[in-house]
C-alpha cells in the first residue's frame, strides 16, 4: 500500500467520524441525547483512529456494547441500532490497514463485541423494560434468539473485515505488479544495453582481426623498404608491390564487413583451407613460419573454422607486432584428441610495436580467448622461461572424418 494512502485514510477517517456523528443527530431523539451520548461518542472515536491506532479503535468498539452489557449507557432499540454500523468501519480500516498479530486479533474483538451485543439485545436485564422484551418476549426462545443475533452481529463485523482485507490484498498484488513491470522494464532496458554492448564488442573484435594483421604487414614491408631504399633501391618495388596486395584485401575484408554489419551478420567467409595461405604471406615479409598439423580433420562448422582462422591469424599478427618481421613461429593443429588442439609459439627480438603498449596487445588476446569461447572451447596465453609467446587453445569438434 502507498504511503499517499495511508496519509489519505488518516484524514479520511475522521471526516468519517464527523459524517457518523452527523448521523446520530437525526436518528437519537432529542429526548434522549444525553442517554445516547456517550456511546455514539465512543463508537465515533474509534471510527476516527482506526486508521493509525487500529488496537484503540478495536477496544472502543468492545467496550461500547460491554458497557451496554452492563447497563452502564442506554442500549440500542429499534431506531438506532444501525449505531454498530461504526463496527463494520472499523473492522474494514483494521483489516485494511493492521499488520501481523493486531489484524488476526481483531477476529477475536470483533467476536466479543458481538457477542455482547447479542447478550443485551436479547437476554433481560434487572433495570425495568429492555428491548428483550419486545424483540423476543418468549423466554423459552431467548437463548436461540442470543445465539442467531451474536452470529447476525459477527456475521457483520467479519464481513467488513474480510472486506478490508481483500482491498489490502489487491492493492499489494497491484504493487507487486507494478514493482515487476519496473523491474521488467528495468531488465529491458539493461538487456538492450548488454546487447548494444555485445554488437559493440563483436564489431569492434571483427575490426580489429580484419586491419590489425594487414596493417601489421604494411608497417613491417614499409620500415623494410626505408632501411634499404638508400643502398637496394630495386628491393622497394617488391615491397610496395606486397603493401598494395595486402591494402587490397584489407580494403576487401573492411567492405565485406562493413556489409555484413548492415546486414546484421558481421560474421566472414574464411575458413581453415585459408590459413596454409595466410603463413605464406607471413614468410614473404621474412618469418620463418612453420605449420605442423596431426591427425586427420573433421568436419568443421562455418563458425569454427573461422574461430580457428583468426585465432591463428591474431597469433601471428602479435608475434609480428612484438616480435618484428624475422620472427620464428610454430603452428600446431592437433585433431588426434576430442578436439583440436592449437598451439602457436613464437620467438623474436625486433618488436615493431614498443614493448608496454598493453592496450592493443590485450585487445587481440581478448579477441582470440572470447572466439575460443564462443567455439565452446578455450585459450590461454603465457611467456616462456626462454622469451618464446605461447598460445594455447582447445576447440571442440565434430568427428565426422573428411580427408585433409
Amino acid at each position: 500500500m502507498s504511503s499517499a494512502l495511508r496519509r489519505g485514510a488518516a484524514w479520511v477517517m475522521p471526516c468519517v467520524a464527523v459524517a457518523y456523528l452527523l448521523w446520530a443527530v437525526f436518528v437519537v431523539p432529542a429526548s434522549r441525547v444525553d442517554e445516547f451520548a456517550p456511546v455514539y461518542a465512543l463508537l465515533s472515536f474509534a471510527i476516527a483512529v482506526s486508521a493509525w491506532m487500529p488496537s484503540v479503535a478495536l477496544f472502543l468498539v468492545v467496550a461500547a456494547p460491554g458497557l451496554q452489557a452492563l447497563r452502564l449507557v442506554a442500549v440500542a432499540d429499534e431506531s438506532n441500532w444501525p449505531m454498530y454500523l461504526a463496527t463494520v468501519v472499523v473492522a474494514f480500516v483494521v483489516g485494511l490497514r493492521a499488520r501481523g498479530a493486531v489484524r488476526w486479533i481483531a477476529v477475536l474483538a470483533l467476536g466479543i463485541a458481538a457477542l455482547l451485543v447479542g447478550w443485551f439485545v436479547v437476554m433481560p436485564g434487572e433495570y425495568g423494560e429492555f428491548v428483550s422484551n419486545s424483540l423476543v418476549p418468549d423466554p423459552s426462545m431467548r437463548r436461540v434468539a442470543f445465539a442467531l443475533t451474536a452470529l447476525a452481529a459477527f456475521g457483520a463485523f467479519l464481513s467488513g473485515w474480510s472486506g478490508g482485507l481483500a482491498v489490502a490484498s489487491l492493492l499489494r498484488t497491484r504493487a507487486v505488479t507494478n514493482l515487476l513491470d519496473e523491474a521488467t522494464a528495468d531488465w529491458q532496458e539493461a538487456s538492450s544495453e548488454l546487447a548494444a554492448a555485445q554488437d559493440r564488442d563483436r564489431i569492434a573484435r571483427e575490426v580489429h582481426d580484419a586491419l590489425a594483421h594487414s596493417l601489421a604487414v604494411i608497417v613491417s614491408q614499409a620500415q623494410g623498404a626505408a632501411a634499404v631504399a638508400a643502398t637496394r633501391p630495386d628491393a622497394v618495388g617488391g615491397s610496395l608491390q606486397t603493401i598494395a596486395e595486402v591494402s587490397r584485401t584489407a580494403l576487401t575484408d573492411v567492405r565485406q564487413l562493413v556489409e555484413h554489419i548492415q546486414n546484421d551478420d558481421v560474421g566472414d567467409r574464411h575458413s581453415i583451407d585459408d590459413v596454409p595461405g595466410l603463413l605464406r604471406s607471413m614468410t614473404q615479409i621474412g618469418m620463418r613460419v612453420e605449420l605442423d598439423e596431426h591427425g586427420r580433420r573433421p568436419a568443421l562448422a562455418p563458425a569454427t573454422q573461422l574461430a580457428v582462422f583468426r585465432i591463428v591469424q591474431e597469433s601471428l599478427t602479435n608475434a609480428l607486432k612484438h616480435g618484428g618481421p624475422e620472427s620464428e613461429v610454430l603452428v600446431d593443429l592437433d585433431w588426434r584428441g576430442d578436439g583440436l588442439a592449437l598451439l602457436v609459439e613464437s620467438r623474436g627480438d625486433r618488436p615493431l610495436v614498443p614493448a608496454g603498449n598493453g592496450q592493443r596487445r590485450g585487445a587481440g588476446i581478448r579477441g582470440m580467448s572470447d572466439r575460443a569461447r564462443l567455439a565452446g572451447g578455450w585459450l590461454s596465453t603465457d611467456r616462456a622461461e626462454d622469451g618464446a609467446f605461447i598460445v594455447t587453445a582447445h576447440i571442440p569438434v565434430e568427428r565426422e572424418l573428411v580427408d585433409g
